[in-house]
């Protein structure tokens, strides 16, 4: 039925439909595909859980086309999320990727955002979908110190610029050019926030690694003071990815959200000593 929809989604924008379409096997709140049509390759975004402002992502979009940083972008839908995108032959994520400069490869592509400088005057509010997540998780297993750390993150010098807020794995992307891509949650934020964004969802643990992230993006080693900021939203990491899975299973109640929240209260015990 959903494969049936998708073809005819595609017809409704091409005006013809695809010689093959399969699901792609990437994507936790999409529903990614892989198609083709007149020899070209594309993929499909199907949002499955309609949370993010999609309005905000197309003009993250629109304002990021001349940086090269994503794929190429065919169509956008800001009502309903869907997006197609040239699909770009052998490409690795960066838990899949051997380069061994791919730490410092993926602290570029964040410096090239970030020196960018652009405020798209839409805040992310990284506090504010904290305390939202917790309003809806009924039963947190967990004990956080969450009042005391929201308390010393907006103690925080800050200067809100784009940042694409959701480094995981599956957006970062090696190949003969590098890409970041998925700009579901970009929007004005500290940008230290994106660099512990890369830092706790790639699981860098090793401070030999961090330090080379550190050096790459900073260009030099940061301060005491600086790695205590970075301490701070590390930690507010771990509690917002942590409700956020917790939230996320007790509406769709699936195992990997709950092996998410323990993997994220796990962290937060571990930086915490």
């Amino acid at each position: 039925m959903k494969e049936k929809r998708i073809n005819e989604i595609i017809h409704s924008i091409f005006n013809k439909y695809p010689t093959s379409l399969s699901l792609y096997p990437k994507g936790l709140t999409n529903e990614n595909w892989i198609f083709t049509l007149d020899n070209e390759t594309y993929i499909f975004r199907y949002p499955t859980i309609l949370v993010n402002n999609y309005v905000q992502e197309q003009k993250v979009i629109e304002l990021l086309k001349n940086e090269k940083l994503d794929v190429e972008t065919i169509y956008f839908d800001p009502n309903t999320g869907i997006k197609i995108t040239k699909y770009v032959d052998n490409l690795q994520e960066f838990s899949e990727c051997t380069l061994p400069n791919k730490i410092e490869q993926t602290a570029l592509l964040m410096k090239q955002l970030h020196d960018l400088q652009i405020q798209t005057h839409y805040h992310f509010h990284p506090i504010d979908k904290l305390e939202f997540y917790k309003s809806k998780v009924k039963h947190c297993p967990y004990t956080f110190e969450v009042n005391a750390l929201l308390i010393k993150i907006k103690e925080l010098d800050s200067n809100p610029i784009l940042c694409h807020n959701d480094w995981v794995s599956g957006n970062i992307l090696f190949g003969e050019k590098n890409y970041l891509i998925d700009y579901e949650y970009a929007a004005d934020n500290d940008p230290l926030f994106d660099v512990m964004s890369f830092i706790t969802e790639n699981n860098i643990d090793d401070p030999k690694q961090r330090n080379i992230f550190y050096q790459a993006y900073f260009g030099k080693q940061p301060t005491a003071d600086m790695l205590y900021k970075l301490h701070l939203w590390e930690q507010f990491h771990n509690c917002l990815w942590c409700y956020w899975a917790l939230m996320m299973y007790e509406e769709k109640r699936e195992d990997i959200y709950l092996e998410i929240a323990q993997m994220k209260y796990e962290a937060y015990k571990k930086a915490e000593n």
